[in-house]
């Protein structure tokens, strides 16, 4: 093998494996994007104050897809990158719950990186989404975490270790497609469901949604799922003829929230003037098809929560209706539709047990799904708990890579995780406590 490759090696290694020190300046990034929002292009500018060259850099992006679905994303990188035989380059893509995480490595032989004014076009991250699709692609923090500022990690002739600096000015890219069709113009952003989710605009009719009128045209309730129980006049005004006005095209502002520990799911929306009262529905994204949650009568009522099964993806949406003459409904556009995840079921079964003089095998049950699992230990079983290893694969139910001391007592305890659709995680109960 020739030497240089020995060197670029060796700097893809530094950048995966070392620490990196933090360096006191920072990058830009910028993410251009097709009239489709579907190949999204990244440049980055070399690091302020840094004159060596660059010779090896490391940053994420990621794609968080809040409807609809999408291939595993592809990196190609730019022609600079690509043509010549002195550089060395990876972008592995995986999946972590609702997001996709590129991990992008690229390592040049005696030139700089930014040699053309600074800046590089690395390359093009494609998005293969479905006919209905709603995602954001951003670039991201270490591993891929979408809730901290975006890193680079460089290395460059001078400074032969890895430097940590943070990029800025990084817009995300937020790609919208219904019924097959790019959404260029949307009209009326809602409030996102969690934080750094994308605002989402107001959501046009989709296979499988019941009619919603937009000329005020007033139509009997046609829901089958459930029996309509209300009396003529039992709604807040009904039959009354100084109704406030109830504005048909105005979609609703919907809110979920989950908690750790806990399968019940609130929700929360946007009171509607003129509105005798709501319903909830959810949605199912594989068939575009609807089926009624609840109807609420009460027009100042704007939450409600319900107990699901544990450790599910779910999608939801709402709308506002008024009653008329003969109890027939007027009914308001449908929010958007709104993804959440409850927390997994409480990890049961634990099982400490020694193979070797020092080595301890944990492992577990678990009823339902999951997408991870964590490992604590202490010294006392009321004392204070230290994580020993978060385990990203749903499927393991062992982990043997724990330390013990011979004559050492410890306490274990395990619980479960998913991720929700902002990349943030939501834990399940821990399991009783283990003594070993």
């Amino acid at each position: 093998m020739k030497k240089w490759i020995y060197v670029l090696l060796a700097s893809f290694l530094m950048l995966l494996y070392l620490p990196a020190s933090v360096a006191m300046a920072d990058a830009r990034g910028t993410l251009t994007a097709d009239s489709k929002k579907e190949n999204i292009t990244v440049t980055l500018q070399k690091p302020e104050g840094v004159t060596d060259s660059v010779t090896s850099l490391r940053f994420w992006m990621y794609v968080s897809v809040s409807e609809g679905s999408t291939k595993q994303p592809l990196f190609q990188f730019s022609d600079a990158f690509r043509a010549a035989d002195n550089i060395v380059s990876s972008a592995a893509v995986t999946k972590q719950g609702s997001m996709y995480v590129a991990d992008i490595v690229v390592a040049v032989k005696d030139q700089d990186i930014f040699k053309n004014g600074g800046k590089a076009v690395i390359g093009t991250l494609t998005l293969q989404p479905s006919e209905t699709f709603r995602a954001k692609t951003g670039l991201a923090g270490r591993a891929g975490a979408t809730d901290s500022q975006p890193v680079l990690i460089y290395v460059s002739s001078r400074v032969q270790s890895a430097q940590s600096v943070q990029i800025t000015d990084a817009k995300t890219v937020e790609c919208i497609k219904i019924n097959g069709s790019a959404d260029q113009n949307p009209a009326g952003p809602q409030d996102p469901v969690v934080p750094n989710l994308p605002v989402t605009p107001q959501e046009p009719s989709v296979p499988g949604q019941p009619v919603t009128p937009d000329q005020g045209v007033t139509q009997p309730d046609t829901d089958t799922d459930q029996p309509q129980t209300e009396e003529p006049g039992s709604s807040s005004g009904s039959g009354n003829g100084n109704k406030q006005k109830f504005d048909t095209k105005k979609a609703l502002s919907l809110k979920l929230s989950a908690k750790n520990g806990t399968a019940r799911i609130t929700f929360r929306w946007s009171r509607a003037a003129g509105a005798d009262g709501y319903q909830i529905y959810q949605y199912d994204l594989d068939t575009g098809k609807s089926k009624r949650l609840k109807t609420i009568l009460n027009p100042d009522k704007t939450s409600y929560s319900k107990e699901l099964e544990y450790g599910t993806s779910y999608s939801f949406r709402v709308r506002a209706f008024q009653t008329g003459k003969n109890n027939k409904r007027t009914y308001g556009r449908f929010s958007r539709v709104i993804h959440t995840v409850t927390a997994p079921a409480k990890v049961t079964g634990v099982s400490v047990k020694r193979q070797k003089s020092s080595d301890i095998a944990v492992s577990w049950k678990l009823k339902g799904a999951a997408d991870g699992f964590q490992i604590y230990r202490s010294t006392a079983r009321n004392g204070k708990y230290t994580r020993l290893k978060t385990i990203s694969k749903g499927s393991t139910k062992k982990y043997t890579g724990i330390s013990q001391k011979n004559g050492q007592t410890c306490y274990y305890k395990v619980r479960a995780y998913a991720s929700g659709t902002d990349g943030k995680r939501i834990y399940g109960k821990f399991s009783s406590v283990k003594k070993l």
